[in-house]
């Protein structure tokens, strides 16, 4: 069934593919964005958002560095437009949370139920509209490490790629750290099932694998051909930093589950990066 569809934060990585997916499915999408940008309906402010069978909230800045640095009044800003948007649009809303709000100490999956504790500004943001929209009766995902095109720089993937240019070593932070990490194209996908079957709750949508950023860098520079180069560690940490994701209420809800491995989207995204340079070229 055709459904009209607002997406706030739009232009953002994850608004501009999944908006283009809505689209291609022929529902009617209203994508909606506070910067001028070609395709999007510019909006002064969300407030103003128009009435629709389902709002998706991207609307937040997914940078936790600059979330953590946030006035007062911003962080005031941004729960007031969750509370708003959540009144307004009750049980039809989906709101973006994050993965982080589990912390990283945990050495069995995150599930649903894990207790969560806010250890800096970004998660408090993120716990507490979560619990604004469940009140409502809304839908809340938590998101495992997004990647693809359109990323941001600040990724640990877009850092390690950055560096795929011929030299010596590579450099990453810490190493042993490990993640969840999740193609774009999947988290289209499981939006696309919970739009066409609703489900008020809390989700986890992650690939359900995990790898420490030491191997996601070692896969990187094996499929940029580079596999002899030294990773080098500019961070390294004695702690345990472990975010495992389980994706069980989610497959079960849906029955959705990613279409790809990680190592196969991975390399198809090195893949694409490759041969946009050498169009350009």
């Amino acid at each position: 069934m055709t459904k009209k569809i607002v997406v706030t934060g739009a232009s953002g990585f994850i608004g501009k593919h999944l908006c283009r997916h809505l689209h291609a499915l022929g529902h009617k999408v209203l994508p909606l964005s506070r910067q001028p940008t070609t395709g999007m309906h510019t909006i002064s402010n969300y407030t103003e958002c128009p009435t629709a069978d389902l709002l998706i909230h991207l609307a937040e800045n997914p940078l936790r560095k600059i979330v953590n640095n946030y006035a007062e009044r911003d962080y005031e800003k941004a729960t007031f437009l969750c509370g708003f948007l959540s009144n307004k649009f009750k049980n039809r809303m989906i709101y973006a949370s994050s993965s982080t709000v589990y912390g990283d100490q945990n050495t069995t999956p995150n599930t649903e139920q894990t207790p969560c504790f806010a250890s800096d500004t970004y998660t408090k943001l993120k716990l507490y509209n979560e619990q604004v929209v469940l009140n409502n009766s809304g839908t809340v995902v938590r998101l495992a490490n997004i990647f693809g095109s359109g990323m941001s720089a600040d990724t640990v993937i877009s850092q390690i790629i950055e560096q795929s240019h011929p030299s010596n070593k590579l450099y990453v932070g810490n190493c042993s750290a490990i993640r969840d990490f999740l193609a774009i194209q999947d988290l289209v996908s499981a939006f696309e099932y919970m739009v066409n079957d609703p489900k008020q709750g809390l989700y986890n949508i992650a690939s359900g694998e995990i790898f420490s950023i030491r191997k996601i860098a070692q896969k990187i520079l094996l499929f940029c051909h580079q596999n002899t180069r030294e990773i080098i560690e500019t961070h390294p940490s004695n702690l345990t930093s472990t975010i495992e994701i389980s994706i069980e209420k989610l497959t079960s809800a849906f029955k959705w589950k990613p279409l790809c491995s990680v190592d196969q989207r991975l390399k198809d995204y090195i893949e694409s990066l490759g041969e946009h340079m050498n169009a350009q070229a």
